[in-house]
C-alpha cells in the first residue's frame, strides 16, 4: 500500500466541506424552528369569541389602476417612479386650477397637493390556508414591514440587528368583503394592528414591540391572530370572514408569497372638521407602485439562510406595475362614523363630493400616463390576487 501524505489544500478541501455540512444542518434547525411553523393555528371560532385589540375595521375606498408597460420599458427605477408622480402633481395642480371639484364647494377650503412624492418600500409576506381559501374567497393577510429605502431592506436581510437598518414601521392587515364597484374601483373593509404608539391599543403608557420586530416574533401574531394571547382586529375580522364562507375550528396558515413594492406615494391635502389620526388633512393617496413577487416558502428558505451569511435575494418571480388612489382613512373613517351615527345630511353630502372628486384624479392619472404611452385600466383584483397570477403554473 502506497500511504499518502496530505497537502494544505486536502486539508483546506476537507475542512471547507466539514463547513458546508454544518452550515446545512444549522439551516435544516433554523427551518425547523421557522415561526411559520404548522404548530401556529388560526382559530375561527376562538377570535371570535372576545374583544379583539388594534385598529377596528374601516372601509377602504380605492381607485386600482393596471399599467400596461411597453416591452422596452419594463424596468422602471425609482427616478422613473418619481418623475411619474411629479407629472401627475403637476397635472393634478393645473386642473384644479381650471375646474370646479366637488369637495372644496362644499368645505370652502381648497385642496393642496404634493408638489414632491415620497418614497418607501414595503415587504409584505401574505399568508393563506393550504387550500388558499383567503385568495379564493378575495380576502387578504399581511405582515407588512416599511422601509425608507431599497438600501434600508437590503441592509436589513444582510444585517438584521443592525439599528440603521431596521424598518421604519410594521403591522399585520386584514382586508376583507371586497366588492368590486367597476372602473377598478372597490371597497372592502380593513383592519390593522400597527407596532406604533400612535395606534391603538398602544400608547405612551404603554408601549408597542419595539424595532426591527423579526419574524420570529411577529409572524406568528399573523398565522395566529393573537397578540399577547388576545385576538386582534385583523385577526377577528379575518375569521368572521372565513366564517361566513363555512369554515370553522382550527386552521394553519402559511407564508404563500413575498412582494416587494417601491411605493412613491402623492397626497392631496384639505383641512375639514372631519379630519383624524396623526395626519388629519390627508384626503387622498395616490401610490404609484412597482412590485417585485417571490415564492413565500423560497423567500423563507432565503432569510433563515442569510442568517449564516451575506447571500443574495432570489430573483423574483415577476414584477407589475400598478397606482392605487385611496379616500385616505384620516377623512373617510370619520365621515363614515358620522353618518352611521344618524349625522347631518352635510356629511353624507361631503363624503359623495370626496368620492366625485377621486373619480376625477382617476381620470388625470389616467391620461398623464396615456400621454407617456402607458396604458391604465381598472383593476379588479388585489395585489395579493395579482401576485398569485405571477406565481401560477
Amino acid at each position: 500500500m502506497h500511504e499518502r501524505t496530505l497537502t494544505r489544500i486536502d486539508i483546506w478541501r476537507a475542512i471547507g466541506v466539514v463547513a458546508a455540512v454544518l452550515v446545512l444542518a444549522l439551516a435544516a434547525i433554523l427551518l425547523y424552528a421557522s415561526p411559520d411553523s404548522s404548530d401556529v393555528k388560526f382559530s375561527i371560532d376562538g377570535l371570535q369569541s372576545r374583544s379583539p385589540l388594534g385598529t377596528p375595521p374601516r372601509a377602504e375606498r380605492e381607485f386600482k389602476l393596471t399599467m400596461e408597460v411597453p416591452a422596452d420599458r419594463t424596468d422602471l427605477n425609482n427616478d422613473w417612479l418619481r418623475e411619474a408622480q411629479s407629472s401627475v402633481s403637476r397635472a393634478l395642480i393645473e386642473d384644479l386650477a381650471l375646474r370646479v371639484w366637488a369637495a372644496p364647494g362644499l368645505t370652502g377650503n381648497p385642496y393642496e397637493v404634493d408638489a414632491e412624492s415620497t418614497q418607501i418600500v414595503m415587504r409584505d409576506f401574505y399568508i393563506d390556508s393550504q387550500n388558499d381559501d383567503l385568495l379564493d374567497n378575495a380576502i387578504a393577510m399581511r405582515l407588512r414591514y416599511r422601509f425608507d429605502n431599497a438600501d434600508g431592506l437590503d441592509g436589513h436581510e444582510a444585517a438584521p440587528t443592525v439599528r440603521r437598518h431596521f424598518p421604519f414601521r410594521a403591522e399585520v392587515q386584514a382586508k376583507v368583503d371586497r366588492d368590486e364597484l367597476g372602473d377598478g374601483f372597490s371597497v372592502s373593509n380593513e383592519s390593522r394592528l400597527e407596532f406604533r404608539v400612535e395606534a391603538s391599543p398602544f400608547s405612551d403608557g404603554g408601549l408597542p414591540p419595539p424595532a426591527p420586530w423579526p419574524l420570529d416574533d411577529v409572524l406568528p401574531i399573523a398565522l395566529s391572530g393573537l397578540f399577547e394571547d388576545l385576538p386582534t382586529t385583523p385577526g377577528a375580522l379575518l375569521a368572521r370572514a372565513l366564517d361566513e364562507t363555512g369554515l370553522s375550528g382550527q386552521i394553519d396558515l402559511k407564508v404563500t408569497l413575498v412582494a416587494v413594492s417601491s411605493r412613491t406615494r402623492l397626497h392631496m391635502n384639505m383641512v375639514t372638521e372631519y379630519g383624524s389620526g396623526p395626519n388629519p388633512e390627508q384626503a387622498f393617496i395616490l401610490s404609484l407602485d412597482r412590485t417585485d413577487v417571490y415564492d413565500g416558502p423560497g423567500y423563507m428558505e432565503y432569510l433563515e439562510i442569510a442568517r449564516l451569511g451575506n447571500i443574495p435575494r432570489p430573483r423574483p418571480v415577476g414584477t407589475f406595475y400598478e397606482m392605487e388612489i385611496e379616500f385616505e382613512r384620516n377623512v373617510s373613517t370619520m365621515l363614515d362614523e358620522v353618518i352611521a351615527g344618524g349625522g347631518s345630511a352635510s356629511a353624507s353630502l361631503l363624503r359623495d363630493a370626496f368620492i366625485e372628486d377621486q373619480q376625477r384624479v382617476r381620470e388625470v392619472v389616467g391620461d398623464v400616463f396615456a400621454a407617456m404611452d402607458i396604458r391604465t385600466s381598472g383593476g379588479n383584483r388585489s395585489k395579493y390576487q395579482r401576485a398569485s397570477d405571477l406565481l401560477a403554473p
